[in-house]
């Protein structure tokens, strides 16, 4: 059919993408984190061991796509510095969450390291790393929300300037480049939801019982199948 027609090769594209096979990958390891603790409160039926193993699996296969990220987000920081669209708070907050998550990164790939006995490191040790990385993670979702809401500030304003001449008089916008806008504002709306949906992931995982693991691995599932959504909206 046209729809199988149209599917097949946006699936293709998806997963050819690192950031859709790691987006896809933290989607299973969040649905068996959410099953494992459903089964812990005997929610679900199901008690399947390999449950753990494919959740721990995924994780470590994120970090290995995530390896090289950091070149990723300088590319970021030199085109936000670049961009003369933006503000300099814009600019500030961007090039802070990028920052954030490279700090993020490098922690994590020490805790990589240890999983492979390459980088011996103690348990109060591997704490403290996790804590510092899970830190940055917090710190990211902060900035990207503070440059998201200035964002969406400066297109709300875009649009009132667009539609302040009435179609069809001299000097109007075409109604497909207000369309566009409007676009751009769904996405950063989209990108919102899911930043403020992780952050009791982040907490959880920052100070593990402040919440419950079923409501952080329930969060974690539903951010997850958002970061899917937007990965597969840009294919």
């Amino acid at each position: 059919s046209a729809m199988a027609g149209d599917t097949i090769p946006h699936v293709i594209t998806f997963f050819s993408k690192t950031a859709g096979r790691e987006k896809a990958c933290r989607l299973l390891q969040y649905s068996m984190n959410t099953l494992i603790e459903l089964n812990r409160k005997s929610l679900v039926p199901w008690n399947y061991d390999w449950f753990s193993e494919v959740a721990s699996n995924m994780s470590i296969t994120r970090k290995v796509l995530r390896f090289t990220k950091h070149l990723d987000l300088l590319t970021a920081i030199s085109k936000t510095l670049q961009n003369t669209n933006l503000s300099s708070a814009e600019k500030f907050y961007r090039c802070a969450a990028s920052l954030s998550a490279m700090i993020y990164f490098f922690f994590d790939h020490l805790l990589y390291f240890s999983k492979l006995s390459i980088l011996k490191m103690s348990t109060k040790g591997g704490d403290m790393v996790d804590f510092l990385a899970n830190l940055a993670w917090l710190f990211e979702i902060l900035f990207t929300l503070m440059n998201d809401f200035m964002a969406m500030h400066r297109l709300q304003l875009e649009i009132q300037l667009m539609k302040a001449v009435p179609q069809g008089q001299e000097g109007s916008y075409p109604q497909s480049e207000i369309d566009a806008v409007q676009g751009d504002q769904r996405k950063i709306m989209l990108n919102i939801l899911r930043c403020v949906l992780d952050i009791p992931v982040c907490i959880s995982a920052l100070s593990p019982g402040t919440i419950s693991p079923v409501s952080a691995a329930s969060f974690g599932f539903v951010t997850s199948f958002l970061g899917v959504v937007q990965v597969w909206k840009s294919c």
